[in-house]
Order: C-alpha cells, then structure tokens, then sequence
C-alpha cells in the first residue's frame, strides 16, 4: 500500500522535475508509508535515474542497522549452528545520503560472503556483551520484504528490494571493488552492478558500534533485470537468471560434464540439509526443469561451436548476444586482474537468459582484483590477456576469441582502457579517481571493531605479489602500469 504525500510536489519542485512522468518512470510518490516507521524518498523519475543517485560513488552514504537485544543475539545463534547460514533476522535499515533518508523497519537482515564470512561479535557461544563488546567487521545484506511475506511490495525508491554491504576484507586500499564495478559501467557494461561508500553504524539494544567504511553493491535479482529492462537492453524480466560459482563441485565452465550441479539452493541452518549448486537458479523456480533444459542446450550450442567455422561462430554470437557487450565485459575483467572468473577459476558470474533468446554474463564478486594474484595462477599484471585461462574447457572464451574479428576488438577493447588520453584505466587517471575516493572516506575508516583506521595502498597479503601498489610505483611494482605494458604486447 503507498500513501500519496503532498511533501512529493516540494521534492520534484526541487529537483526540477516536471509531475509528468514519462513512460516507464516511477509514478509514486515522495514517501511510502505502507508499512509502520517506514520512509523512503523516490529521488528521480526512473529506476535507472533512482539506481544512479543511490550509487553515486562522490558522496558518502550513511547506513545504519538497528536490532533488538533479541534479535542480534539471534543473528549470533544462527552463526555458531551454521557460519554459512542464509536465515534473517528482524532489523531496522536506515540510509541517509544527499539530504535524504530513507529507513525501513522489519527488515530482513542476515551475514553473507564466502571465505570473507565471519561472526560480527565475540566468539562463538558468546551473546551481546553491552559492557565490552568485541566487533568484527562483517558483511551483511539487507532484504527490505523478506519478513513481509510473499505479498510484499517494498522497494528502496521504486528500484531495488535488498542491498549487500561489504567490509573491505584484505583491502587496504578500500577500492578494489568501487573502482571495477565503476569502471565496468564507464566502460558502457550496462550489466555490471553498482557500487559506493557508506559509512556502517549498528545498534545493538541500547549500544552503538562505529562499523567504518564499507561498500554499498546493487544486489543481482530480480530487480537488478527490471532496472535493465528497455530499447538495448533486456527485452525482459521473465527470463532466467543464474548464479554460477563453485558452490558444490568444481566451479560452472558451461560445458556438459558440470552439469551435474544444478538446482535452486535450499539453505539450513543445519548445514548438512543444505543443497547448494554450481549452477543455482536465481528466477523461475518454480520451473526448474524447464530452466534445466534451456541451460543444457545452450552448453550443448557452446560446445557444438569449438568445431565450427569462425564466420559460423560469429553469427551464432550475433543471434545470441550482444557480442560489443560481451567482448567489453571480458576486456574490463581482464584488465582488473579478476582470475576468480569464469575464464580462468570458472567462478563469480551470473547468466541471464533473456525472453528474445539471448544471453548476457554479469560480472560478479571484484574484491580481489587489480594486484591481488593467487599463486597457481601467475602475476594478474604481467599475465598475457589472451592466455588469462585454460585454452580449453572453457567453451563460451574459445569461441568467442576463435573469431578473428572479436579477438581483435577484444584486444583493441584493453588498449582503449589502458590508453593514457582516457579517463579510464590508466595509471594517471585510476590513481586521480582513488585519491579522490580516498578524500571522502578517509576520516570515516576508524571503527570500534579490529582497529582498522588507515588506509594503505597493498594488496592482500596472502596473494603472491604483495609488491603491487595502486598509487605509486613504476611499471613493474605499479598494478595499472604492468597491466598496461601487458596489454601493449598484445597484437
């Protein structure tokens, strides 16, 4: 239920906005107020419009979560029966950037991550402790209609249901994953989702904690493909949207033999009840079967292509997809040092298939990234970005770079990235861009939880080139200008 406020005619007033919205915009107004407590200003007309000002990477957001003794202590339960539990408890959300606030009660609010996962208090066992509490930074989602029921209708300013907030683990530099969803969108990848700061506070009961600096990312749902729906973009919300990763097995290649773990994830808080697949269906559950079927005879098309002609090959790519788009994914990837990928570590991406019959890979998880190398791998700045994985196994890279015309717009995509006339991933400009992320953030990074309160420019520390640096640094110690003589060999 949305209740009309006059206070919408002030806002629109005030951000020049004409009452007559175009087609497709978000027609509701200022503040919905369905739901007890709640309050959420539609900040522009459209959901892309509404996404971008969220998102907006130059302004700091201010995020708090607020839970009950109960609750919180709940949160902590759920930890110590299974770290990788996916069950929510009841929170309060509240955002504040740019003069608005947005706030939503009964907000369903869990820990999330992989390797990355780890419990925000204390150790395991130990409930609250209001005298001395012992954070930890920790990511969290929040889903503003899980604990509505099924019927709920929520969405932070018409446009999303849910966001995820990441501690910068192993990220000294507080960039890593700003700065490549950021690039993949400056680059024309449409696909990728967005990304900002926010500061992170929480209240527990009567206690405040200072969580720092964390990343604000646009979650990869449903909403995520409506806000993408439009002339050159998805046709569609119908479609099927998969997350694949190396959930259960040996990653999600898309070839044939990895077909043996697909499903929809069914998560307990017994760990061993849980299904989890490399290929998890993110929409259309209720179809599962149907959905199974598309997907096995889109790997058997990817395969059926490593035999075939190039001029064959490139008008499969041209019936199936938004080849410029795919190439510049791929190009984009490569250049951010991402080997946790589909390419080389068959890991961290979404496939949507849309209702037309055409593909799209969404680029997904970019925390260890731009000097971050794991040692079986190589050196993510030197690597050659045509040999960035196996050259077999991976049928959807194979083919794709089997056309001589993609290969060369692939490697023409890079160039253009590393070009140091261009506001884009150039040593120059990146360091710019960082240090003007850095200015914004910098007196926001103390927290109450592992004393973190500076930033320094290196990468983890348990990656194999613990030599790289962002800001400083020559062509052999500096991640952007490696990258960028790697790509200049390229012909």
């Amino acid at each position: 239920m949305k209740i009309p406020d006059t206070r919408s005619f002030v806002l629109c007033a005030l951000l020049g906005a004409s009452l007559v919205l175009p087609a497709g915009a978000i027609a509701q107004s200022d503040t919905e107020s369905g739901f007890p407590g709640d309050s959420n200003p539609f900040v522009r007309k459209t959901r892309t419009d509404s996404l971008d000002a969220i998102f907006n990477p130059a302004t700091l957001g201010e995020t708090t979560l607020e839970f009950t003794l109960d609750e919180w202590n709940t949160l902590l339960g759920y930890y110590d029966r299974n770290p990788r539990n996916e069950t929510e408890v009841s929170g309060t959300y509240s955002f504040v950037k740019d003069g608005r606030v947005w706030r939503f009660e009964q907000t369903g609010i869990r820990l999330r991550g992989n390797t990355s996962r780890r419990r925000p208090e204390g150790s395991e066992g130990q409930p609250h402790n209001p005298a001395s509490p012992a954070w930890h930074q920790a990511h969290f989602k929040a889903d503003f209609e899980e604990m509505l029921g099924e019927d709920a209708d929520r969405k932070m300013s018409g446009a999303m249901d849910g966001v995820i907030l990441k501690w910068f683990k192993d990220d000294a530099n507080h960039v890593r994953e700003i700065y490549c969803y950021n690039l993949f969108r400056s680059f024309g990848v449409w696909t990728a989702p967005r990304a900002a700061y926010t500061s992170l506070s929480l209240k527990v009961g009567g206690a405040s904690a200072r969580y720092g600096v964390y990343a604000m990312v646009e979650d990869i749902d449903k909403q995520f493909i409506k806000a993408r729906k439009g002339d050159g973009l998805f046709k569609s919300d119908k479609g099927d949207l998969w997350k694949c990763t190396w959930a259960s097995g040996d990653g999600a290649p898309l070839t044939s033999d990895s077909l043996y773990s697909i499903g929809v994830e069914e998560i307990s808080l017994n760990e061993y009840e849980s299904r989890r697949f490399n290929y998890d269906l993110k929409t259309n559950k209720g179809d599962l079967a149907a959905a199974t079927e598309r997907l096995k005879a889109f790997v058997g098309e990817l395969e059926a292509l490593q035999k075939k002609k190039p001029a064959d090959v490139k008008a499969w790519f041209e019936e199936h997809t938004d080849a410029e788009l795919l190439i510049r994914t791929l190009a984009v990837n490569v250049a951010c040092g991402m080997w946790d990928d589909y390419w080389s570590n068959k890991n961290n991406y979404y496939i949507y298939f849309d209702s037309d019959g055409k593909f799209y890979v969404l680029p997904y998880d970019y925390d260890n990234t731009l000097g971050v190398s794991l040692g079986n791998f190589g050196d993510a700045g030197t690597k050659n970005p045509l040999k960035w994985g196996p050259s077999s196994d991976r049928p959807l890279v194979n083919a794709l770079l089997s056309v001589p015309e993609y290969r060369d717009r692939y490697i023409a995509c890079l160039k253009e990235l590393a070009d140091p006339k261009k506001d884009l991933f150039n040593a120059d400009a990146s360091r710019k861009r960082i240090e003007t992320w850095h200015r914004l953030i910098r007196g926001r990074i103390a927290n109450d939880t592992d004393g973190l309160q500076a930033l320094d420019d290196y990468p983890a520390d348990w990656g194999s080139t613990p030599f790289y640096r962002l800001l400083t640094g020559d062509d052999k110690t500096n991640f952007f200008r490696a990258k960028a003589k790697a790509i200049q060999k390229l012909k």
